[in-house]
């Protein structure tokens, strides 16, 4: 039985502070949350890519409001972010779910050691 209750509603305000606090897309924090409740991983990811569409918009709305927003950076970004987006929904789409999941990790894994060896070289 998928949990549908408080355990999980707790879980994803964890992960939607976080979200807010850290700025990293919400699916580091979905995805692995529901896919150890149980959830199909094609059925994670797609809910996880959904849900950042209110997440992403509600937290970059208040800290584009207090001036933390680059509009030539946002553009930069925005436009291959989006176009890569709907190639990597639609080979997610055809990919088997150990293959979405073993990549996740090796991603995770590269992004988190990246941000650490940049946050301990700041500090030295």
């Amino acid at each position: 039985m998928l949990d549908y209750g408080p355990k999980l509603f707790i879980l994803m305000f964890l992960a939607g502070f976080a979200t807010g606090i850290c700025g990293f897309g919400g699916g580091i924090y979905y995805v692995p949350i529901l896919i150890t409740l149980g959830y199909p991983t094609h059925i994670a990811v797609g809910t996880s890519s959904a849900q950042m569409i209110f997440t992403a918009g509600l937290g970059s709305s208040v800290l584009t409001i207090h001036g933390n927003m680059n509009w030539k950076l946002f553009l930069a970004i925005g436009i291959p972010t989006t176009v890569a987006s709907w190639f990597g929904a639609k080979l997610a789409h055809k990919s088997p779910p150990y293959m979405l999941r073993l990549v996740y990790a090796i991603l995770i894994v590269i992004v988190g050691l990246y941000v650490a060896i940049e946050s301990l070289l700041h500090i030295f």
